[in-house]
């Protein structure tokens, strides 16, 4: 059995090493699976590709398999290049991918082609002054990215589900040629909203400004995935996955850092430095006002 994921930090693990597609592997794999991570994107991987990444799919699939394609930084035109790719040279070659698990990153990420063969994340942490990806564009071309994958996944009966961690943007998707083309009942949140507000506004879910989900967000996701890949199968507890430290320790211990980051969740965004400062300081201008 092949299971794949891709996306970007949220999906590879910030806060801890284990993340949500762990989870999943483990509750429909069992103990013994082979987990591998897949090498970053570049001409010598592609000109490889099936050594490198077909290969490792066809020859553990007995075992299972979780082949975990995400990387920090990355964005949806990557994603969806790479998940869209996989999948084909499995068919090519007679296979096809048990689960597959897609987790949409930022509109405003692209990827830049360099003169080596490889590439360079650009988005508002990185190479930022290569050019975002702004609106409309971004989310146009997500949304067209998803139903592309969308459509390989149900021609070819592949169980797939799609998390939204970051939001569209309203307007755009309002517009897009794509909206009622696209089966919302796979996506484990709304995209216009997205996790990552969510989990920022909760307070314990996550463990820094950017959102990155803990031990809490990531088995939250794990349950909303399981009820889209597979409700019938039981699930496995928190406690059964994640060490006691993990859990307990999952969530930001400064009790001022989690309420100032539950109150700014949506004004922090990308959690670019010089966001956080500012709005550390207007929150501190609040605080002072009120003790006049």
């Amino acid at each position: 059995m092949i299971i794949y994921s891709n996306g970007c930090s949220h999906t590879q693990g910030h806060c801890t090493g284990k993340t949500y597609d762990d989870i999943i592997a483990e509750t429909i794999l069992g103990n013994g699976y082979e987990r591998k991570v897949l090498l970053k994107s570049s001409k010598n991987v592609l000109l490889d590709y099936d050594a490198l990444f077909t290969n490792q799919a066809i020859e553990n699939k007995d075992k299972g398999v979780l082949l975990k394609n995400a990387m920090s930084g990355k964005g949806n035109d990557l994603i969806f290049f790479e998940t869209y790719t996989f999948v084909t040279s499995l068919l090519n070659r007679g296979y096809k991918p048990d689960y597959v698990i897609v987790q949409t990153s930022g509109p405003n990420r692209r990827y830049h082609a360099t003169d080596f063969g490889d590439y360079q994340e650009v988005n508002p942490h990185d190479n930022w002054d290569l050019g975002l990806k702004w609106e409309p564009w971004g989310t146009l071309e997500t949304m067209q990215y998803v139903h592309i994958l969308q459509e390989l996944f149900v021609n070819n009966d592949i169980p797939y589900v799609f998390v939204p961690y970051m939001e569209w943007d309203m307007e755009t998707f309002n517009k897009s040629p794509y909206k009622d083309l696209i089966d919302y009942s796979k996506f484990t949140t709304n995209p216009l909203d997205g996790h990552r507000n969510h989990f920022r506004e909760m307070g314990t879910f996550t463990c820094d400004e950017a959102g990155h989900p803990n031990a809490y967000g990531y088995y939250d996701l794990y349950k909303r995935c399981m009820s889209i890949l597979d409700s019938e199968r039981e699930l496995i507890q928190i406690e059964d996955f994640y060490l006691e430290e993990e859990i307990v320790y999952a969530p930001i211990q400064e009790e001022w850092r989690r309420n100032f980051i539950s109150k700014f969740n949506k004004k922090l965004k990308d959690a670019e430095p010089w966001v956080v400062q500012e709005l550390t300081q207007i929150w501190k201008n609040q605080i002072m006002n009120k003790k006049k």
